[in-house]
């Protein structure tokens, strides 16, 4: 080989390694680069962190199988092996365990690949386990919520949602109190709480349980030592920070779940979420253990209520929710008519309807206004012989007579509706009442399920979507321009000598600057563009329905990062930064991930410029 030739390829490694190397340090994800031989000879902050090893132990002293779990071991290896063998061929993205040094072992994303003209590897090991442990206590939650409004009776029912309260959260200490004649009782607990059986608490007592009941609200108190509300169940107990959720029954206190802990703020919000939830979900079954009792000829129709609610029980969006209550309206509880109305701002706004309602009697409302808009204004069950007859009425069509009008929470209403004078009665508005209970149980959960998909996808600091989502993206945008045609812009954005903002003025100022830099280029690209956070300081924009304005675009975001620098006081110095770009039109030999591929290159060509 020439000598020059050897000298430009010894160069390209070198400037390879150099990329992964700075890469890793700022990616804000633990990093690894791994040698032929498996050691690793280099690892970042976050990795330390992450392993609990100082980098004096890791670099050149450990292999990276020493962190990972016997059991996945063999696959990982056979993936290292054939990654250098078969190159993209070989999975590089899975999720596996990871074994810090005091053995705690981690649920992680592992995404690994080589470094280009090497035999080396670079590792992006991210913690996952916070979100399986919520995707495992979201699963938890729903089984538990399917037992719930299965139980046959009160004490089932109770023992159900204490045993769930323990095997999903790990709260032992916990009881059931019934509101009875001015006075609340412990009809059943567990631990300390089981001895306190049958006590009796005035409703006068300032306890936190009595003020949960009254107040009909959860009530959290993360030291009970703070609290001169805090009444101890048995006279050595050693209960520090205690959670009370109300119990409701036909929107009234009907009792409380009561929960205590020995450790100080043992609860934290994501607990005291899914633990309100699951207590509505107790509401729910109590109202149809009542109506049980009372409506022996109405149990067919609870039944197949029932078998209604496991099917809203695996609905994924507010749109099924609302579509399989009005269908179970119609076919189990065998209503005429019916709708949902959605509560938005001071609008109801139509969400789903019996085919049989003629999209014409279906229009939006204001809360206050109608009989549908008083209901969703005073969260109260309106229901009648004739709508035709009532002043403050506003019916869409002179057929409609019977009526029951429930609110789901303060987040919609239901509406049934007859044809016939007199067809309802309070039976059918149980059922109503029942079902309506049911979705509003169902819409709180599709809603954190929502909000956690979404954490999910988005980086934590920046709030733009993260890598993880990155995959996601390059998929929609290749086969929306495949099927439709045009182009889509890539954009690749790095904050020029981001290492040094963090060095003289720290990484705390450093997140301030990203979370700044993530504000100024959301505020400067369209609606339709997708911004993602690429890498510690490198951002990724996508442009569909590019029409050759680059240029233009480059400008207007360092113009706008410039006012950002006139407008900051975070540093003392300005803040410039450098755009790779590149088209992609679905040409025959190419596909989006080598158009986001030559952004980054071009990014980087201009930095050297």
């Amino acid at each position: 080989m020439k000598p020059e030739r050897q000298k430009f390829r010894t160069t390209s490694l070198q400037q390879a390694e150099l990329k992964y190397s700075t890469v890793f340090e700022n990616t804000g994800t633990a990093t690894i680069i791994i040698e032929s031989d498996n050691t690793i000879s280099a690892a970042n902050k976050e990795f330390e962190d992450l392993s609990g090893y100082k980098k004096s132990e890791i670099e050149g002293q450990k292999s990276w199988t020493e962190f990972f779990s016997e059991e996945k071991l063999p696959m990982m290896k056979d993936y290292h092996s054939r990654r250098r063998e078969e190159g993209e061929e070989a999975p590089n993205r899975y999720e596996t365990r990871f074994v810090d040094r005091y053995d705690n072992v981690k649920e992680v994303l592992l995404n690994m690949d080589m470094i280009p003209g090497t035999e080396k590897s670079v590792a992006s090991i991210s913690d996952i386990s916070k979100q399986k442990k919520t995707e495992r206590r979201l699963k938890a939650v729903d089984r538990i919520s399917r037992e719930l409004v299965l139980a046959e009776d009160k004490d089932e029912l109770y023992r159900l949602i204490l045993d769930g309260i323990e095997g999903v959260f790990g709260f032992d200490n916990t009881s059931i109190l019934e509101g009875k004649e001015e006075k609340l009782q412990i009809v059943v607990g567990r631990k300390s709480q089981a001895e306190a059986r049958g006590r009796v608490l005035s409703l006068d007592q300032p306890s936190i349980a009595v003020m949960a009941f009254k107040q009909n609200r959860p009530i959290y108190v993360p030291d009970v030592e703070e609290d001169r509300r805090y009444i101890p169940a048995t006279p050595d107990s050693e209960t520090r920070s205690e959670f009370a959720v109300p119990i409701s029954l036909e929107g009234k206190a009907y009792g409380v779940l009561n929960i205590e802990d020995d450790k100080l703020d043992a609860f934290t919000v994501q607990d005291r979420e899914m633990i309100t939830i699951l207590t509505s979900e107790v509401d729910v079954a109590l109202r149809g253990l009542e109506r049980m009792n009372r409506l022996e000829e109405s149990r067919s129709k609870l039944r197949g209520l029932h078998r209604a609610v496991d099917r809203t029980q695996i609905c994924k969006t507010e749109e099924e929710l609302f579509e399989t209550a009005v269908e179970t309206a119609h076919d189990i509880l065998e209503f005429e008519l019916c709708s949902i109305d959605r509560i938005e701002g001071d609008r109801l706004v139509p969400r789903a309807a019996s085919s049989e309602i003629d999209p014409d009697d279906t229009k939006t409302g204001q809360v206050g206004e109608g009989i549908g808009g008083v209901t969703a204004e005073r969260e109260e069950t309106i229901w009648g012989d004739d709508v035709q007859r009532r002043d403050d009425a506003r019916p869409t069509n002179e057929d409609f007579h019977s009526f029951i009008s429930v609110p789901i929470g303060d987040m919609a209403v239901m509406q049934v509706v007859s044809t016939k004078v007199g067809a309802f009665n309070e039976e059918d508005v149980e059922l109503v009442e029942i079902l309506a209970d049911h979705l509003l149980g169902e819409l709180k959960r599709v809603g954190l399920e929502e909000e956690l998909k979404e954490q999910a996808i988005r980086d934590p600091l920046t709030g733009l979507y993260n890598r993880r989502f990155l995959k996601k993206i390059l998929q929609k945008e290749e086969e929306r321009v495949k099927r439709y045609g045009g182009a889509v812009a890539l954009l690749m954005v790095d904050l020029d000598d981001f290492k040094r903002i963090n060095d003289n003025y720290s990484h705390l100022v450093g997140d301030k600057v990203l979370r700044g830099v993530s504000g100024v280029l959301s505020d400067t690209v369209r609606g339709a563009d997708t911004i993602v956070r690429y890498g510690g300081d490198e951002f990724l924009i996508f442009i569909p329905e590019f029409e050759n304005n680059m240029e233009s675009i480059i400008e207007r975001i360092e113009k706008e990062v410039k006012r950002w620098n006139k407008r900051s006081d975070l540093i003392d110095e300005e803040l410039d930064l450098t755009v790779g770009t590149a088209v992609w039109d679905s040409p025959e030999d190419r596909n989006i991930e080598d158009a986001l591929k030559r952004a980054d290159n071009r990014m980087y060509e201009r930095k050297e410029e």
